[in-house]
């Protein structure tokens, strides 16, 4: 009987283990607060909502530690207002040299951009139960920009010239680019490759044997600069709209996002 319960013991334990370890596949889904994080010098910024859909490939090594990968996509929003002055040296057609003044009145651009990155983290999980696991994801991504856009839609810019020589200052000129602008410029945003840092903090809750239900948080943080900024100001005396991330008021922009999401794993278990 003894021999029979310890053979019993061996052939139990080789299926345990298995079924703690092995692949997975995961799907997941989610959204909160996501933010093309940046400083206006002449004005704010705020983020917005946006979303992250995940799909990948996990191994988890032993009950506790694993691996995954995968393929995502995340959205980002942003908007910025000015409600500044500002001055910069130009020459006329005449060659005389003078001030070139526009003053932002509520101008308010949106920033939106889609993502797509590719995550590698590793894992930890720890069992509270026979069916709830918490499970703790850390790791890095690089994300690559599939779609970015600007559009102003509301505000307007009042530009003046102010000749220092003879203490005049001339406006409402159409003709020589001194007017009040309302167009709503909409354009492409500069914007480059992230390199991020993530955290995921969740719950497993077993469904089947082969499938869990997973709810958790998501926090991810940019390690570099995206914006390509050429440096010149957001609007130019020649009449030209350079956008907030591609003018000098902003010296670098950090995608953040904070947020919950929840998904399926689907799990194939394997003795190591």
């Amino acid at each position: 009987m003894k021999q029979f319960i310890i053979c019993l013991f061996l052939l139990i334990i080789p299926q345990i283990q298995a079924q703690e370890t092995g692949h997975y596949i995961y799907l997941t889904a989610g959204g909160g607060f996501h933010n093309l994080s940046c400083e206006i010098q002449n004005g704010t910024e705020k983020g917005s909502p946006g979303f992250t859909f995940n799909a990948g490939y996990g191994y988890n090594f032993t009950q506790h530690l694993g691996l995954q990968t995968g393929l995502g996509l995340k959205s980002f929003q942003s908007s910025g207002i000015l409600n500044c002055l500002l001055i910069e040296n130009s020459t006329d057609a005449e060659g005389d040299v003078y001030e070139f003044r526009a003053n932002y009145n509520n101008w308010k651009e949106n920033q939106k951009a889609l993502y797509l990155n590719i995550p590698l983290g590793f894992q930890y999980r720890f069992a509270l139960g026979k069916k709830i696991k918490l499970l703790t994801t850390v790791g890095g991504e690089i994300t690559f920009p599939l779609i970015g856009n600007y559009s102003v839609t509301s505000g307007e810019i009042v530009t003046t010239g102010y000749y220092s020589q003879w203490n005049v200052e001339i406006g409402d000129a159409p003709r020589h680019g001194l007017t009040t602008v309302t167009d709503r410029y909409e354009g492409s945003l500069p914007i480059n490759p992230s390199y991020s840092v993530f955290v995921d903090v969740g719950a497993l809750s077993k469904i089947s044997n082969h499938a869990d239900l997973y709810i958790g948080a998501y926090f991810d943080y940019g390690l570099n600069n995206i914006s390509d900024s050429n440096g010149f100001a957001v609007y130019q005396p020649d009449g030209a709209y350079n956008g907030m991330f591609g003018s000098n008021q902003i010296d670098k922009v950090i995608p953040v996002s904070v947020g919950l999401k929840i998904g399926l794993l689907w799990n194939y278990p394997c003795k190591l």
